[in-house]
């Protein structure tokens, strides 16, 4: 079989780089870019160049696209990680990336782990049980907060296991979050393990009238996440001050959504739980005047602040 041909990317400059990290993050989280607004410029341009590997790695989870399409973009995504990491050259969002990495302590398989959540989201037909939904987590919450800690800065070191646990915290309230769309969504994300012990008829599932056995497995889901809230939530013992804020405010909206899909777990079935508009004001302005710390979640870690 002949190789595959080589993809000709145009080069870029930098500059140009880091403005490709953020314009594709920007598409992709749009109005939650105010929750990193303490910090100075250069530092959001790296946490730019994380997250948009990220947001690059999210979209060949998608399972609404075919299979072969997402094999032929993770082939892709790591035809650029070669190229760029081992041959220098300088296309897409990589030489941000690698500059990113070079200015601060991040190994670099943290972020051959955010992608390899592509190839076993590509691997599986569905979720066999709970502990692979951790190891996604693992690999892509996980592996995007341990590189973002760093940046963010820190102030002791020991803070990879807490790091882990609170972004697999916030990438699983998202896919909890995101289940829910349609009965495919239900089929691939939730653990055939948990279906199965739970008694959850798939077949049947009614979104707008559902079973006791599909809410008691999604009060389950939300119960197993609580618990890496609270492991997670000493990570903000190690962060400098501008870290923390940041932090705790992407960890107060996360948690405000788990809580939402708690109190009343039959809308998620029908759309993804959302904050209002008072809401999302409310922590905008708590994160302008330094007063993010009163986040219930994070008190048994951390113990900062009191809600």
């Amino acid at each position: 079989m002949a190789d595959k041909k080589k993809r000709i990317l145009p080069p870029v400059t930098l500059a140009e780089s880091y403005q490709l990290c953020r314009e594709r993050v920007r598409h992709r989280l749009g109005d939650w870019i105010w929750t990193t607004g303490n910090v100075d410029g250069e530092t959001r341009n790296h946490l730019y160049a994380l997250t948009a590997l990220t947001v690059r790695t999210e979209k060949l989870c998608d399972i609404h696209l075919a299979r072969a399409a997402r094999e032929e973009m993770l082939e892709d995504l790591r035809e650029d990680f070669r190229n760029n990491f081992m041959e220098e050259e300088s296309t897409d969002q990589f030489p941000a990336l690698l500059d990113t990495m070079n200015r601060y302590p991040i190994p670099q398989q943290y972020f051959h782990d955010i992608v390899a959540a592509a190839d076993m989201c590509i691997r599986i037909d569905q979720f066999s049980n709970f502990d692979q939904w951790l190891q996604m987590g693992c690999r892509l919450g996980g592996g995007t907060l341990l590189s973002a800690v760093p940046i963010l800065g820190f102030e002791k070191p020991g803070f990879e296991d807490a790091a882990i646990k609170l972004g697999q915290a916030i990438y699983l309230t998202r896919l909890l979050n995101d289940i829910a769309d349609e009965i495919q969504k239900l089929e691939f994300f939730l653990p055939r393990e948990d279906l199965v012990t739970f008694q959850v008829d798939l077949k049947h599932h009614n979104p707008s009238r559902p079973d006791p056995a599909m809410l008691a497995l999604l009060d389950c889901m939300v119960e197993r996440i609580e618990r890496l809230y609270h492991e997670g939530g000493e990570l903000l013992d190690y962060m400098a001050l501008d870290g923390r804020r940041v932090l705790t405010t992407v960890v107060a909206v996360s948690w405000s959504l788990l809580l939402k899909i708690k109190r009343d777990p039959k809308s998620v079935l029908l759309a993804p739980a959302e904050l209002s508009a008072s809401d999302r004001w409310r922590f905008r302005l708590k994160h302008i005047l330094g007063l993010e710390d009163a986040v219930e979640v994070l008190n048994a870690g951390s113990g900062h602040g009191h809600s």
